[in-house]
């Protein structure tokens, strides 16, 4: 089990979340100014949820005063890269699952895709495809042979929703990915040793 992140210690207190805690030296406008910064990272459960999340939020100050706060994870990944397998599960359940995993895969692949649905996003189909890769913990590839296996399915013009065999397509895909979800999230669980914090929850 880790003890620390990029030489950094990991406090550990029972019922809450991991912090590490880190700090540097920037220069603005030819002063110096010391940033210091915690991060907090874990299994999250709120009452209500049907399973705790993964977490990594941070709290930062400049010579002392508040100044960020939050999922800052371009901070966070900046200075603490170690944290970058934590980070990459922020959100999703205990099982590794993103959020939404089926709704918001959808949501992105179609318009990857070029697969019209009721609600478009505004990003153009590059980036979609780059958000999608990023929603499943995938290669950009890899979210193009998805791509491609689910556009292979002919759209039923007559059908109320035309496209349902594709989505129905992308749902099996979707269940087959679960399994390498839990084995990542296992191992980051791990790793680390995390505990769930926050409400009581008990697994089924």
């Amino acid at each position: 089990m880790k003890t620390e992140i990029n030489g950094k210690p990991i406090k550990r207190r029972e019922g809450a979340p991991h912090v590490v805690r880190t700090g540097w030296t920037e220069t603005y406008g030819g002063r110096d100014v010391c940033v210091s910064m915690r991060v907090y990272f874990g299994l999250h459960y709120i009452r209500g949820n049907r399973a705790p999340y993964f977490s990594v939020t941070a709290d930062g100050k400049e010579n002392g005063r508040e100044s960020f706060g939050g999922a800052c994870h371009d901070i966070i990944a900046e200075r603490l890269p170690d944290l970058a397998d934590v980070i990459a599960l922020h959100l999703s359940d205990i099982d590794g699952a993103p959020m939404y995993a089926e709704e918001n895969g959808w949501h992105w692949l179609a318009k990857a895709a070029g697969i019209p649905q009721r609600w478009e996003p505004d990003q153009n189909q590059g980036e979609c495809r780059r958000i999608f890769a990023k929603h499943c913990r995938i290669t950009e590839a890899e979210a193009d042979a998805i791509i491609a296996a689910v556009t292979k399915p002919e759209p039923v013009p007559w059908a109320v929703d035309p496209h349902a065999v594709r989505r129905d397509a992308w749902r099996e895909i979707c269940a087959g990915m679960r399994p390498r979800w839990k084995a990542e999230a296992d191992a980051v669980i791990d790793r680390y040793g995390l505990s769930v914090y926050g409400g009581a929850w008990e697994a089924a």
